[in-house]
C-alpha cells in the first residue's frame, strides 16, 4: 500500500529544493522591492500593508544579507510549511491520499506554486495563517476543545497582520457556527467572542498606527479595493478579472475549480455535507465579494487566492471521487501538464527569454519605438527585473564623481522605481517627490532637510518622466546627463534615463506633492 505521507514529505522537499535553486537568480519585482524598503523604516504598520511582511524579510536579511536569496527565502520556508498544514487540513477532514492528492494540485496551481512560493508577498504568511486558523477550526469542531479558541484569537491576529484579508476569517467562522445546526451552540459561548478580543490585541498596533497617520491604510486599501467614485456596473471588469483568475489558476484548471465551487456549494446546502458546509464558509466569502467587487472595480487576480487556497481541499476530495471515469482521468492529466507546462515556461522565460513576443504583436506594434524601447521589449514584463545591477553601478559611477560634500541625492517621480532603485543602492536613500500619496510620504515628511542641494532624478521608459516639466521652478537648472540602456540576450530591453537637477527649493513644490493624510 503506497505511503501516501511518506510521498509527501519527498513532494514537498523537492518543490521547495526547486525554489531554492531560482529565488536567487531572478531579480526583485517592484512589489519585493517596495517591502524590501519597509525593513529599511520598521514600524507597527505601514501605507500599503500591515507589517508581518516586513518584519520577516528583515530576519531573513539581517541572516543572508541584502540579496534576492534573502528577500525571497521566507516565502519558500512559508510555503513548506503552508503545504504542511494543508496536508494535515485535509487528513483531518478525508484521508492521506486525499492530502497527498490535495498538496500536489496545489504545487500545480501557478498562483500557489510560484506567485505565493517564490515572490516575497503578504499573501504568503497569510496563506500559511489561513490554513493554521482553518486547522485548529476543524480541531475545535471535532474535538470540542474550548480552549483552543484562544490560540485561534492569536491566529486570527497574526493573519491581520499579516494582511487585512484576514478578517474574511471572522466572516468564515461566524457563518460556519450559524449554518452548522450542531456547532450553533458556540456563539451562546463566551469563547468565540474571547477570540475576537484576542485578534483586535494582536492586531492593535496596525490600530495605533493608523490612529497615528489619519487612518491612511485603512483609507487606501478601501479606496483601491472599492475605487473612489459611485460604482457602476462593467461586465467588461468583471469578464477582465475572471480571465486574470483563470491566468492565475491556469485556464483548464479554473474551469475544474469553478465545477469544484458548484458541487461544494450543493453537497454543503442541499445534501447537508459537513465538510463541505466547512470548505464552502472558508472560501466562498473571499470569492464572492472580490468577484462583486470586480464587476464594478478592477481588482487584482490573487486577492481571491485565499478563497481557492481552502476550495482545492474540494478540488482533491472531487479528484479521488470521480478518478474512476476515464473521462475525468483524461481532463485530469491534461490540466496538471498544462499547469506544469505554463510553469516551467514562465520561469524558462523569466530566466533565458525564450518567448519571441515581437511574434504575437500586430506589424504596426512591432515596429513601434518608444524611449528608444521596441514594443516587444516594452511587452515583455519579465524586462523589469533585469538591468538593475549594471544601473546600479553606473549610479555609483556617477555619485562618486562628485566631492563628497556636493554628491547629489537620488530621486524619483514613481514610488515603484524608487523601491526597485533603493534595493539596487542599499547603502544610498532613495527619495520619491511625486503628487500621489504613498509610502513614501510617510518617510520623508520633511523635505526641507534637501534644501539646495542638487539631486540626480532617475527613470525608465518603462515610467517615463521630464524633470523640468514635472518640477518646474523647484530646481534652479535641469541637466540631462545619461541614457543608459539595458541590454537582454543582447536586445536593449530597457533604457535608464539621468538628469542632474540643480539646487532644490522644497517651498516652491506644488502642495499635491506634499501629502496632507
Amino acid at each position: 500500500m503506497m505511503n501516501f505521507k511518506t510521498w509527501f514529505w519527498v513532494l514537498n522537499f523537492f518543490t521547495a529544493f526547486l525554489r531554492f535553486l531560482i529565488i536567487g537568480k531572478i531579480g526583485l519585482t517592484v512589489d519585493e522591492a517596495h517591502y524590501w524598503v519597509y525593513t529599511k523604516f520598521l514600524d507597527f504598520s505601514y501605507f500599503d500593508h500591515p507589517p508581518f511582511i516586513a518584519y520577516i524579510i528583515k530576519i531573513s536579511t539581517l541572516i543572508f544579507g541584502n540579496t534576492e536569496f534573502a528577500v525571497r527565502f521566507p516565502a519558500v520556508v512559508i510555503f513548506f510549511f503552508s503545504c504542511w498544514l494543508f496536508f494535515i487540513c485535509i487528513r483531518k477532514l478525508y484521508d492521506d491520499k486525499t492530502a497527498f492528492i490535495g498538496v500536489l494540485l496545489l504545487n500545480f496551481l501557478p498562483v500557489f506554486s510560484f506567485l505565493g512560493s517564490v515572490i516575497s508577498i503578504p499573501d504568503s504568511p497569510l496563506a500559511f495563517f489561513w490554513l493554521l486558523e482553518f486547522l485548529i477550526f476543524i480541531k475545535i469542531i471535532q474535538e470540542g476543545n474550548k480552549n483552543l479558541w484562544y490560540l485561534l484569537g492569536i491566529v486570527n491576529g497574526l493573519a491581520l497582520l499579516s494582511k487585512y484579508n484576514g478578517i474574511f476569517l471572522v466572516f468564515s467562522i461566524f457563518a460556519f457556527l450559524v449554518l452548522s445546526v450542531e456547532n450553533r451552540f458556540w456563539l451562546k459561548r463566551k469563547e468565540p467572542y474571547f477570540t475576537a478580543i484576542i485578534a483586535g490585541v494582536v492586531f492593535s498596533p496596525v490600530i495605533i498606527w493608523n490612529c497615528l497617520n489619519h487612518w491612511v491604510s485603512f483609507g487606501f486599501q478601501l479606496k483601491h479595493g472599492f475605487g473612489n467614485v459611485f460604482p457602476q456596473f462593467s461586465l467588461t471588469l468583471f469578464g477582465r478579472s475572471i480571465g486574470a483568475q483563470a491566468g492565475y489558476l491556469s485556464p483548464f484548471l479554473f474551469l475544474f475549480f469553478c465545477f469544484v465551487i458548484i458541487v461544494c456549494t450543493y453537497d454543503a446546502f442541499v445534501k447537508k455535507d459537513k465538510n463541505a458546509l466547512l470548505i464552502a464558509c472558508f472560501s466562498l466569502p473571499t470569492l464572492i465579494l472580490f468577484n462583486a467587487v470586480a464587476a464594478f472595480n478592477e481588482i487584482l487576480p490573487h486577492w481571491t487566492a485565499m478563497g481557492w487556497l481552502i476550495c482545492a481541499i474540494y478540488g482533491a476530495h472531487l479528484t479521488i471521487k470521480f478518478w474512476t471515469s476515464k473521462k475525468f482521468r483524461i481532463y485530469s492529466y491534461f490540466s496538471w501538464a498544462f499547469c506544469a507546462f505554463l510553469i516551467v515556461l514562465a520561469v524558462s522565460h523569466i530566466l533565458y527569454k525564450v518567448i519571441p513576443i515581437e511574434k504575437f504583436l500586430p506589424q504596426k506594434q512591432r515596429e513601434k519605438i518608444e524611449h528608444g524601447i521596441s514594443e516587444a521589449e516594452r511587452a515583455d514584463i519579465t524586462n523589469d527585473v533585469y538591468g538593475w545591477k549594471e544601473m546600479a553601478a553606473e549610479i555609483r559611477r556617477i555619485i562618486n564623481s562628485y566631492p563628497p560634500e556636493k554628491r547629489p541625492f537620488l530621486f524619483t517621480h514613481k514610488f515603484y522605481l524608487a523601491s526597485q532603485l533603493s534595493f539596487a543602492v542599499t547603502e544610498l536613500r532613495v527619495f520619491c517627490i511625486s503628487d500621489r500619496i504613498d509610502a513614501y510620504d510617510i518617510w520623508q515628511k520633511d523635505l526641507s532637510i534637501l534644501n539646495g542641494k542638487d539631486g540626480l532624478f532617475i527613470c525608465s521608459n518603462f515610467f517615463f518622466s521630464q524633470p523640468q516639466e514635472r518640477y518646474g521652478n523647484v530646481f534652479k537648472e535641469y541637466i540631462f546627463v545619461e541614457e543608459f540602456p539595458i541590454f537582454r540576450n543582447k536586445k536593449k530591453s530597457k533604457n535608464f534615463f539621468f538628469t542632474l537637477c540643480k539646487n532644490f527649493d522644497s517651498s516652491k513644490l506644488p502642495k499635491e506633492y506634499i501629502a496632507n493624510f
